[in-house]
């Protein structure tokens, strides 16, 4: 399960399609946090500026981050309505790809360097 913020443009995204793709970010993207974590979609568009430095790369068909250690094509099988300000969405794996194991970006990596927390 992934739990989405009801404003965000991810949100807006999961009600005009059913697929999406989870990236699993590298350390070397800890820098890309802000711009892909806390700025909305809505307000600028996030596609073009990682164009625009050449970081995206396709898979399957499909723009996704460049040297992610990982993707997952995700194909949404339910949500459900909770309080508060995000909806709980799960899927089903329809497509994976493993880069690598190692340095992958945590949720601690983040609090460490003051990004998040």
């Amino acid at each position: 399960m992934i739990a989405i913020d009801y404003y965000s443009k991810t949100y807006e995204n999961l009600h005009k399609g059913c697929e999406c793709v989870l990236q699993i970010l590298h350390q070397d993207h800890q820098n890309l946090v802000n711009l892909l974590g806390k700025k909305s979609g809505k307000q600028i568009k996030k596609t073009d500026r990682l164009v625009s430095k050449d970081l995206l790369t396709k898979w399957n068909n499909l723009r996704v981050l460049d040297g992610a250690c990982g993707y997952l094509k995700l194909e949404m099988k339910g949500r459900k309505n909770v309080k508060g300000d995000h909806e709980l969405f799960w899927f089903e794996v329809m497509k994976s790809k493993t880069n690598s194991e190692n340095n992958i970006l945590m949720f601690q990596d983040l609090i460490e360097a003051g990004i998040i927390l």
